[in-house]
């Protein structure tokens, strides 16, 4: 059983209160009202740590929030504009429940300065479209442990070029692994590579079949990437994929390939070469 350790410290009326709590694997975050409050709030390695509740204002100083066990359903437009939320350059979400969710368009329109957004939601099924509206200066997109998310939609939102036009690094660790395979790395998923992208992360994906055919007419797409992370990533359709017969990643510099496997079978066979 993996064990996870928290530890949190706030100031509270004069005196330290120190939260420290061991979880197993099997956690899930209590549903409760998430409050405008700074109660719950407290600087960890220099982030600016919130449980169960997200504050109406930020200290003045505070550049990196994160939001543990914080329900994305009650997260609304109005949300992150109070009072400092707009000098954030970092911001990590983290849920996790039974019962599956949504992140409404236009949530972050409010965080103008950010350049990293990590959504951390294990339970997130669906994306509106809008959700990223406002966040030309994002680099850093994280969607790691996403269990549930619907691939599709995620692409959708994608599929407009405005849509976080500076992206550098994507993160999709473990995203959409829930859903029976659901995934397709074809012409629709490389398409988001018109972006300047420079890494990408699909380890421990479950993956139904990729196409990289696309990246032999269109060389403009992947020409950035220069580091590709698939270990442990599982394809349940071989036959039905198909690479590119050129060297289509030609700026590639770090491609981990590690535990690849094919119909629940470890291989050792290239892949994106």
């Amino acid at each position: 059983m993996k064990l996870f350790t928290y530890l949190l410290i706030i100031l509270h009326e004069n005196m330290l209160v120190f939260i420290c709590a061991t979880l197993d694997e099997n956690y899930l975050c209590s549903r409760m009202p998430t409050v405008s409050s700074n109660s719950n709030c407290g600087n960890v390695n220099g982030t600016y740590t919130c449980y169960g509740s997200i504050p109406a204002e930020l200290p003045s100083n505070v550049t990196r929030v994160a939001l543990d066990c914080i329900d994305p359903m009650l997260i609304t437009n109005e949300t992150f504009r109070g009072g400092g939320w707009g000098n954030l350059t970092y911001i990590r979400l983290f849920w996790k429940s039974h019962t599956t969710n949504n992140l409404s368009g236009g949530i972050f329109t409010g965080l103008k300065r950010l350049t990293a957004l990590h959504i951390n939601i294990l339970s997130l099924k669906t994306l509106d479209k809008g959700v990223f509206d406002g966040l030309e200066n994002v680099t850093i997109l994280n969607l790691d442990d996403c269990w549930k998310l619907n691939f599709n939609d995620f692409l959708d939102v994608m599929s407009n070029e405005d849509v976080l036009p500076n992206l550098h690094s994507l993160s999709l660790r473990k995203t959409s692994s829930e859903n029976n395979y659901g995934a397709i790395l074809g012409e629709r998923f490389w398409k988001m590579f018109q972006r300047p992208l420079l890494s990408l992360d699909i380890s421990q994906m479950k993956v139904n079949a990729y196409d990289m055919r696309i990246l032999e007419a269109d060389q403009s797409l992947c020409r950035r990437l220069e580091l590709l992370n698939m270990s442990s990533i599982s394809i349940s359709n071989h036959q039905n994929c198909f690479k590119s017969k050129t060297r289509s990643l030609q700026n590639l510099k770090v491609l981990d390939f590690s535990a690849l496997y094919i119909d629940g079978y470890g291989i050792d066979a290239p892949f994106f070469v």
